[in-house]
């Protein structure tokens, strides 16, 4: 599960940070699936349980490749089984070369954030999503990133590596990319899934109407367009699109994504809001 942190540059007065990441499961469904135990339910007083965590690391980053003007992002991931959890981030700057953690480490100046956090089951319950992630670019690579680079590229899918955009908000001259996983989707005799994919574009009103704007010819996923595409090996469908925005006026909008599933008349719809200026 990718993810990005964003903090502003006048923060961080360090070129290293300590990234500390904890993840602890809200509900017992989580932490059965987290191999956690249970937590019994009784009106006795009961003494108080040792932190338990379903993911945690610490992780030292260093900021100074990064050259830009804008606010540091951090990207990272980890994986976790559906449920629900409290997501703890704790940032600090880091100095110094020495051998002591604690005394480079000031806790005075840690920043700390709280984020609850609702990871679905998406191989149950009919056709469905992954998160659609508007991308500020999207790049080839000539070869899949090693293990332990992809923890450092997150939104990495194979050979292509996904840059996430920084807001919502574009310019006309830049383009619209979002890019999402489909599962669960329903197969041909063929075994080849058989998907179409619509995206339409809506103006948003101040009131909270809408009108529609402009729509784009349909993505099909099928055996045509995906004729290596093999359940089996793991293969995994990625949908998306990319559009530019010189023709949309100033304003705001969204993005309806439509899926149909024609091997069971399955649909599911997506939204993405954005605004161009």
């Amino acid at each position: 599960m990718p993810y990005t942190l964003t903090i502003e540059r006048a923060k961080v007065p360090t070129s290293t940070v300590a990234l500390y990441v904890l993840v602890t499961p809200r509900s017992q469904g989580a932490r059965k699936s987290a191999g956690l135990p249970e937590v019994p339910e009784t009106e006795e007083p009961q003494a108080p349980l040792a932190p338990e965590y379903a993911f945690e690391r610490i992780s030292f980053i260093d900021l100074s490749t990064d050259q830009g003007q804008g606010a540091y992002r951090i990207r990272r991931t980890f994986s976790l089984p559906a449920g629900d959890y409290d997501v703890y981030v704790a940032l600090s700057p880091f100095a110094g070369t020495g051998t002591s953690l604690q005394r480079q480490v000031s806790s005075a100046a840690v920043m700390m954030i709280k984020q609850e956090l609702s990871v679905p089951d998406l191989w149950k319950g009919g056709l469905s999503t992954s998160t659609v992630v508007v991308a500020e670019r999207v790049e080839p690579l000539k070869a899949p990133l090693m293990p332990e680079q992809q923890d450092l590229e997150p939104y990495t899918l194979g050979t292509t590596r996904i840059v996430p955009a920084p807001s919502a908000d574009f310019k006309k001259s830049d383009e619209l990319a979002v890019i999402f996983f489909v599962y669960n989707q329903g197969l041909s005799a063929q075994g080849k899934p058989d998907l179409s994919i619509e995206y339409r574009f809506h103006l948003r009103g101040t009131g909270g109407g809408e009108t529609y704007f402009s729509k784009t010819a349909p993505q099909h996923l099928n055996s045509q367009t995906l004729p290596t595409f093999d359940v089996a090996a793991g293969h995994q469908l990625i949908g998306g699109q990319a559009v530019s925005l010189r023709a949309f006026p100033e304003g705001a909008y969204r993005l309806e994504i439509e899926i149909t599933d024609k091997t069971n008349g399955a649909t599911l719809t997506r939204g993405v809001n954005f605004g161009v200026r």
